[in-house]
């Protein structure tokens, strides 16, 4: 039998009957029970009492319903909580840590009557809100499942405040789906340990690109591998502020490819305690043998792909962190069998920081502040045992939970909480931007409470450390082989077809399929890049979003052979068609899909997924050396490639090359129309995979534009360029009119701003005016004015609170004045 703790109070008893629990509806507050009214547990109420607040067609009864949780309370869930497109949110009542007694209410799974279980508590397809609840990722049984909770709603908002996540040993929860905005705040994570490798524990992984995510004031307390998981995309805008980790067994944050992010002002005592070994084969040959990824470092930035644009325009700022390392962990990472400690930045990242002027570390403190924390977990031999029984394959190994007092079972609660994360060291209580203390302000009420009301200033001078933003636009794209050839150069088949590979996220979508409108056979060639036994892998396939025709893998899979299967009688419409390989079960790579005529072996088209696009996550992977087309351009040793490009303006572009080497590094010079304007020697890439380098500083007129790749020696294989706007362009007029004088755009005030700001512009004659705001890719997210206005001052207020936070653009556009200023939004 499950614990029940307290009586709650009578005055609680007064319930509405919804479906087989006791719940009262409160506006648009519906009370969930967790004891009936003769004080025995309520088994599944928060699921059974969600299932019951429905009406046809599944939506809410009331779609602006809280579901509210008792303090003291347990709730266990049996049955996967869901939502398909609806606001699933639940609040709970804030426990009170001066009484053993009125915890926040906690959720945890249970077991069935059978002794099964499900795999997730919660899993979303839309908005999600936690507020003041324990999630403990332990199930009842004493299992530890992957990722209780997985968010898997495009654009979807997750709110998470306040919560207790304890118990896990990989994510407590993930996210899957697009373009996502988190807010994760002024919560705990504690025990989140991996009973077998050292990379298990984390407390949240993302899967997939997002937009916005807002992690700040929360503690990470004994985690396995990462506070913080960023792995399977880009983050559009990143805040990851104010946050003290304690004892985390590798990188405190992991994301190579953040593009606009603010890693500040945190706290980390005994981060990457684990150090990196040989003998396990942690650090690879080919990473000893690297000069700059021998060692991981605290955080690791790689250069992004083309896709998210150039390494030019990243804006991060790595600054006010304060890193320290105790004896115990200084002492046994002593270069013993090569387990090593880690450095701030390796090579590689440093470099990368050096190079981009919008990338910036500053006022970190490594290994010269011991904080000394009140109380933490300090059983630092426990940790030492278990990597070290890991890592020489022990039969038994020994873990490192932290939980002073509490029952050894699967039902307790550790309210209140023992750890006590305020520190003594004076330096560190003003060494954050703004005088504020390090770390999570929450254990420092009092600055807590000024730091909110001046958080606006506090991110105008982490703006501030990255200097103006480096507007790029991409322009376009041409192909190699579409070049001119001059000399030896050659048009050649490309070595291999790219195929797509789909993790953790990711749909493969054509959308020019040309075909006559009739039903035919699609096969599909996949498999997985691994051994595996389990044939139920499968893959949605939908035809111009209609239903999903499930395709199962079938066979047991050896990694490398590729299993085709067939659906029958799949109708397309006559003229252009989408056809999409959505992701159900997946962690599969695709070779090809072929439209055959029903019944037969005749193949009306092939697509090749080099040529889809991939939404919300995948990646394109190749078993030769695959070029972007069917064909790419050789130099051979002494050719050239003559392109033409068009540009709307005049201006400054930066190029992105794509290349194999034939052998050796070659010289290339680059001229742009009839000039010489960049020499460069390209270094040896290997023969697996086309290497991207970014060359700046052509500026291109207003047209035609002509750029000559010449191979001066060696030879090399162009894939194609990619072409990057820097700054603006300037347009010519063809007519002769005077430029009119005293137009201003002033700076919008508020600025960092939540929700609305001020824009104010001067106008000296009246004009047609065009006030508009776009995002960093360039995209028109709002227009404020688009009419004619009389001279003189105007203001105008811009709300944004339906936009996600990050950096936009306001452009004023009056006859031939065109002026455009940065503003921040942060929620």
């Amino acid at each position: 039998m499950k614990h029940v703790y307290k009586l709650i109070p009578a005055l609680l008893l007064v319930m509405v009957l919804i479906g087989t629990n006791k719940a009262v509806a409160q506006s648009d507050t519906l009370v969930v029970q967790w004891l009936d009214e003769s004080d025995n547990l309520l088994e599944n109420s928060l699921y059974e009492t969600i299932i019951a607040d429905t009406v046809t067609g599944g939506e809410r009864a009331n779609p602006n319903r809280v579901y509210k949780l008792l303090q003291g309370g347990f709730y266990y869930v049996e049955e996967r909580i869901a939502n398909n497109g609806w606001h699933l949110n639940i609040v709970g009542e804030a426990g009170d840590p001066s009484d053993p007694l009125k915890n926040p209410p906690m959720i945890q799974m249970d077991t069935r009557e059978d002794a099964s279980r499900t795999d997730k508590i919660f899993q979303t397809a839309g908005d999600f809100t936690l507020k003041n609840v324990i999630l403990n990722g332990k199930v009842t049984n004493g299992d530890l499942p992957y990722e209780i909770v997985r968010f898997d709603g495009n654009d979807a908002t997750i709110t998470l405040d306040n919560v207790i996540f304890e118990y896990a040993q990989w994510g407590i929860f993930a996210n899957y789906g697009a373009n996502a905005d988190i807010y994760l705040t002024n919560s705990v994570f504690r025990n989140l340990v991996s009973q077998t490798q050292p990379w298990g524990g984390r407390a949240f992984s993302i899967w997939s690109d997002i937009d916005t995510m807002i992690v700040e004031n929360n503690s990470f307390v004994n985690i396995g591998g990462f506070a913080a998981q960023i792995e399977g995309g880009s983050p559009n805008f990143v805040v990851f502020n104010h946050n003290t980790i304690i004892n985390n067994g590798r990188q405190f944050f992991l994301g190579a490819w953040l593009r606009n992010a603010y890693i500040t002002n945190n706290l980390i005592l005994n981060g990457f305690w684990q150090g990196e070994d040989i003998p396990s084969g942690e650090i690879t040959a080919e990473r000893l043998e690297s000069t700059d990824e021998q060692y991981s470092g605290m955080v690791a930035i790689s250069s992004i792909p083309s896709q998210y644009g150039l390494d030019s325009q990243r804006r991060i700022a790595f600054a006010n962190n304060s890193f320290f390392l105790e004896s115990e962990f200084a002492t046994w990472l002593d270069g013993t069998d090569d387990t090593r400690r880690q450095p701030l930045l390796n090579v590689r990242t440093q470099n990368l920081f050096d190079e981009v002027s919008g990338m910036v570390v500053s006022g970190n403190l490594f290994d010269t502040e011991d904080p000394g924390v009140t109380t933490y977990p300090d059983n630092h031999t426990d940790r030492i045992n278990f990597i070290t029984d890991v890592r020489t394959g022990a039969e038994v190994i020994r873990l490192h939970y932290w939980d002073p007092g509490r029952a050894d079972d699967n039902f307790s609660i550790q309210w209140p909480l023992p750890e006590d994360l305020t520190y003594s060291n004076a330096t560190l209580k003003t060494a954050a931007i703004g005088g504020y203390p390090l770390g999570d302000l929450n254990w420092y009420p009092a600055q807590k409470a000024t730091w909110e009301a001046n958080k606006a200033a506090q991110y105008a001078a982490i703006e501030d450390l990255m200097g103006g933003v480096v507007e790029v636009t991409y322009a376009g794209t041409v192909e190699g082989e579409a070049g001119t050839l001059g000399g030896n150069a050659v048009v050649e088949a490309a070595p291999a077809r790219q195929i797509a590979r789909v993790e953790a996220a990711g749909n493969i979508v054509w959308d020019d399929v040309d075909m006559t409108a009739g039903t035919y056979d699609v096969e599909i060639s996949h498999r997985t890049w691994y051994s595996d036994s389990n044939t139920g892998r499968q893959t949605d396939l939908v035809v111009n979003e209609g239903s999903s025709i499930p395709i199962q893998i079938g066979v047991a899979q050896d990694g490398t052979t590729w299993s085709n299967v067939t659906s029958a009688d799949v109708a397309f419409n006559d003229g252009m068609n989408t056809l999409a390989l959505n992701k159900n079960w997946g962690y599969m790579e695709y070779q090809w899909v072929k439209i055959k005529e029903a019944g037969t072996e005749n193949v009306v088209t092939t697509l090749w997924p080099g040529e889809a696009t991939l939404v919300g996550g995948g990646s394109y992977k190749c078993s030769g050396v695959c070029a972007s087309g069917d064909n790419l351009a050789n130099t051979k040793d002494g050719g050239s490639i003559t392109m033409s490009f068009d540009s709307e303006g005049s201006g400054s572009y930066t190029l992105k090359l794509g290349y194999l080497l034939n052998s050796g590094d070659a010289d290339i010079t680059i001229s742009l129309n009839g000039t010489e304007e960049a020499a460069e020697t390209l270094t040896a890439s290997g023969d697996t995979v086309f290497t991207e380098v970014n060359i700046s500083g052509f500026n291109f007129n207003q047209g035609t534009n002509e750029i000559v790749i010449n191979a001066a020696s060696g030879g090399v294989q162009i894939d194609k360029v990619d072409f990057f706007i820097v700054g603006e362009l300037t347009m010519v007029s063809n007519e002769n009119e005077d430029n009119v004088t005293g137009f201003e755009l002033s700076q919008n005030y508020p600025n960092p701003f939540n929700p609305s700001t001020n824009i104010n512009f001067t106008l000296p004659i009246a004009s047609d005016v065009q006030l508009t705001v776009f995002n960093l890719l360039g995209q028109k997210v709002a227009t404020l004015v688009s009419e004619r206005r009389a001279a003189g001052n105007h203001t105008v207020r811009f709300d944004a609170r339906s936009l996600s936070s990050g950096i936009y653009f306001y452009q004023l556009q009056a006859g031939d004045f065109n002026l455009q200023r940065k503003m921040t939004l942060i929620k």
